[in-house]
Order: C-alpha cells, then structure tokens, then sequence
C-alpha cells in the first residue's frame, strides 16, 4: 500500500507549530508584553517632560495643525486625557503600546524574510534593548507614533516586494498618510521609497496605477494640516527656516556612531548582515530597494545634520534572515549563546536608556547652563552640557523653573492703588 508522501514542511511553519506557548509568535506577544509592563510599571518616577506640557495644551487647542508638528500627537493626547485621565501612566500608556507593536513587527519582519523561531525573537529583542525605541515608550511624543508607522509601512513594503501584492500599496498610502499626519518627516521616507524602487527592478511596480493610489490616499491626509498651512502663513516653513543646528552637530561620521550607540551596539552585526543581504546578495534582490532606503535615509538625514533618532525607524526593517550566519552565531543581544558579560552589558545598556536609572535631579552643568548670565548662544554652541539624557533631564527641568518664575512674578508684579501697603508684623 502507497501512502501518500509527506510534504517537507518550511521552517516557519515549523516553529509555529511547536507550541502555542514556546511558538514564534508567543516568543513575539513575551517580548513585546514584556516592554509594554516595562513602561507601565516605570514611567511614574519621573515628572511630565517638558513637550508632553506642550502637547497636553495643543490638545485643549485642538486644530489642523500647530507651528512645529502636525495634529496626530494633540489629538491622541487628547483621546487619552478624555478616556484615561491625566495620569504620568495613562498619559504614556499609548506610547508604550506604540513601542510595544513595534517589536512584534520587527519579528513579523524577520518571519516574512524566512526566519524562524530563533531569528524572530532574536530581530524582536535587538529591537527591544535599541535605546531609541525604548526611551520613545517613556514619555508621550510624536516620535513614538511616527516610529510605528515607519516600521508598520516598512513591513507592508516588504510584502508588497516578496509576495507581488500591488493593491497593497493602497494600505501603504494609508500608514504613510497618518505618518504624515503625526512627523512630516515620513515625506523623507516616501522620497527614499521612490528613489530606491527607481534604482532597482522593481520599478516596475511604479508601472501599473496602486502605487500612485497609495500615493494619492496619503496625500489626502495631508491636505488639511497643507490647508491650515496656507492660512496661516506657512508659519512650520519659517519654524524650521530658523530651528537651525541642533543642540549638539554632528558630523557624518558621528552621525553613524549616534546611530551605533542609541540602537545597542551589540545588535550592530544583525544590522550590517541585514543590510549586506538587502543590498549584495543574490537571494535579497527582490528586496534590494529596502537596503537602499536605508542607505537614502541615511545620506539626507546626514547631510542635514538631523538629530539621531530620525533615523532609528527605518532600522528594524535591516534585520537578516535566519539563515545568515551572521544572526546565528552573534547571538544578538543577551541572546542564547552569549556570555554572562555580554548579558551584563546589554542590561546596563537598557537600563542606561530607561527613567528609572536616571538622576533625581539635574547635575552641575546642567544647573550652570540655566544659570544667570549665561547666553543662549552659548547653550546651542553646545558650551554646557548636561550629563543626563535628554528624556530625563526634560522631566526636572521645568519644576524648579516653574517655582522661581511663580516667585518672580508673585514679588514684581504690580499691585492696585487702592490697596494699602503690605505690613510684616514683627515679634516682640
């Protein structure tokens, strides 16, 4: 009797069914729960830093747009006053969960270019322990939501290539569309995503009408925050006009060690594989055009002297594959295999990059560059440096500020004629 011949299974499917509790995907739902409580049970030591104060009053001032960011990050902070109240943790809860969504698709990433068990936890947890993402879950920002677009669409991209999915470029259109809404920065992506399918075979995709669909949805998304442009006089054009050089300019090759140190350096060799596989080997021609806007992002956001973490979103999508040796061997970062200095460091990196590790109070040089007499050219020349992070020096800052402009105010302020003189009463 012939029985019928067992079809070899993939190793995907393998590893998703070796257990619903040891499976890949439970590997991804662990890791991302686990960053996900991180937050929730940290981001209470610290004050409100200083741009959620910001975004807290745009969200009572809701509009179309605002002088320095579209109106994504008011509405949602108003969305979250209104449902969870006005907490430090129900503040940050949607960021921590955009965080959160963006370790899961880092594996998903992994998993569609034919990792396994191991190659997807391992994308999910370098993605995890990259002080960019981590540091964005702390605190309500606009970069928070803009880095899970970027990823969201990185991945859609990635199987518009692999799987020849054109109508997908309809969701992409979508995701870049409320990217927009949240950084205008997902302009620089779109560009990138143009330029690289030009430059590749995979220009043919530009040959048939779902990209420009996608291209048009997301356009529609911008038109408002275009409109309250207009009637208002352009006033982000001239914001950034004068923003000029960040607090701190780097050079192109500081720009590359920024990136090195805030995305974890032991994860350095699973970025450099994966984009050795996008941009020279044979297997990852398809996905050629993901190498190449990355190497796009790069060269702009250098050139402009942007600040680091512009970067970071476009950089979970350069994971490699399963089978490079380069994600086997490594280890990533405290991953199976890695010695017990190794898993030392990679926590103390984490724990660098978090709120809970940071100082209570602002050091010595960060009190010096508030001093009196201290210009603020000298500030943006970088003369006075603080020793803390900027996510946590943001959150002490403006409560000592608050006091002594409250007490300033409070002495000079002038008061009505018709009130007598104010009297101290002396002991005997």
């Amino acid at each position: 009797m012939n029985l019928p011949r067992k079809e070899p299974q993939s190793e995907v499917e393998s590893t998703l069914r070796q257990g619903a509790w040891f499976g890949a995907t439970a590997i991804l739902a662990y890791l991302a729960l686990f960053k996900l409580l991180l937050h929730l049970l940290t981001n209470s030591n610290y004050g409100y830093f200083r741009d959620e104060l910001y975004y807290m009053a745009a969200g009572e001032r809701l509009d179309l747009g605002y002088v320095d960011f579209p109106p994504f990050v008011a509405l949602v902070t108003a969305f979250s006053r209104l449902l969870l109240g006005d907490s430090m943790v129900a503040l940050r809860f949607l960021p921590a969960l955009a965080g959160a969504l963006v370790v899961v698709l880092a594996g998903l990433m992994a998993r569609e270019l034919g990792g396994g068990r191991f190659a997807q936890g391992l994308a999910a947890l370098a993605t995890l322990v990259a002080p960019s993402f981590l540091v964005m879950g702390t605190f309500i920002t606009m970069d928070a939501f803009d880095q899970l677009f970027w990823v969201s669409a990185a991945y859609v991209l990635i199987l518009i290539l692999r799987r020849d999915r054109p109508r997908l470029w309809l969701l992409f259109g979508l995701i870049a569309g409320l990217g927009v809404l949240t950084k205008i920065t997902m302009l620089y992506f779109g560009f990138a995503v143009f330029v690289a399918l030009l430059l590749t075979s995979s220009r043919r995709c530009l040959l048939t009408p779902w990209p420009w669909l996608g291209g048009a949805i997301a356009v529609l998304f911008l038109l408002p925050y275009v409109y309250w442009q207009i009637t208002h006089g352009w006033p982000t054009v001239e914001f950034w006009a004068d923003y000029g050089e960040k607090v701190d300019p780097a050079s192109p090759i500081e720009f590359l060690i920024e990136q090195v140190l805030t995305m974890q350096p032991l994860t350095l060799p699973l970025w450099l594989a994966g984009l050795y596989y996008y941009l020279f080997s044979r297997d990852g021609r398809t996905l050629r055009p993901l190498g190449l806007i990355y190497v796009l992002l790069f060269a702009l956001f250098a050139i402009q002297n942007a600040k680091f973490y512009f970067l970071a979103p476009p950089t979970p999508c350069s994971s490699p594959r399963a089978r490079c040796p380069w994600s086997v061997s490594s280890g990533g970062a405290a991953g199976p295999g890695s010695s017990p200095l190794t898993r030392r460091f990679c926590w103390w990196e984490v724990s660098r990059s978090h709120p809970w590790s940071c100082p209570s109070s602002p050091s010595r040089r960060s009190r010096a560059s508030r001093a009196p007499g201290s210009s603020r050219s000298a500030v943006r020349k970088g003369s006075f440096r603080s020793t803390s992070p900027t996510g946590s020096a943001g959150r002490t800052w403006w409560r000592p500020l608050q006091g002594s402009t409250t007490r300033y105010r409070w002495r000079t302020a002038p008061r009505p004629a018709s009130s007598p003189p104010t009297t101290v009463k002396r002991g005997p």
